[in-house]
């Protein structure tokens, strides 16, 4: 049984948009890109919707995030071509663009996203650095933790369980 919590657009999107974060004409998301779109810019920022899962401990399944990881301007060409009939890229570095509820600052940490041929959304693989969302990847969630963190996404609570 899998859960499944997703993010409409990445946090930087809701944060004020500095001189740094347009692009040459000025401006800042692009507004070609429409709303269901899984590969999104703004200003010089690129952002691709993947899919994090995080194993139950206790049972078969799965508590996926649908998140937006930050990538850099090549993978994103990439991503565009194989979209266009291209070759599939085997897989792009990237940082996380949400916070999740439940666990201290989850934006900025590295991750390996891994595509898959096909209409699927890239499988998120986070980068083993020191966060309790890795350590939570690797060995798995038990269902009271589980509970616990979809409580926090369904009453919008930020802070950590």
């Amino acid at each position: 049984m899998e859960t499944l919590f997703g993010f409409p657009d990445p946090d930087d999107l809701h944060e004020p948009v500095g001189p740094a974060d347009r692009d040459a004409t000025g401006r800042g998301l692009d507004p070609a890109a429409g709303a269901e779109e899984d590969l999104r810019r703004s200003g010089v920022h690129f952002y691709l919707r993947g899919l994090l899962p995080v194993p139950l401990r206790d049972r078969p399944g799965a508590f996926v995030w649908g998140l937006w990881v930050r990538i850099d301007p090549p993978s994103a060409l990439r991503y565009r071509h194989h979209l266009d009939g291209g070759a599939l890229p085997a897989s792009s570095p990237g940082v996380l663009a949400n916070r999740l509820p439940g666990y201290p600052e989850t934006r900025g940490l590295p991750v390996t996203l891994r595509y898959e041929p096909g209409p699927v959304r890239p499988g998120i693989e986070l980068d083993r650095v020191e966060h309790p969302l890795v350590r939570d990847q690797l060995l798995g969630l038990a269902d009271g933790c589980a509970a616990r963190l979809a409580m926090a996404v369904l009453h919008g609570n930020r802070r950590s369980v």
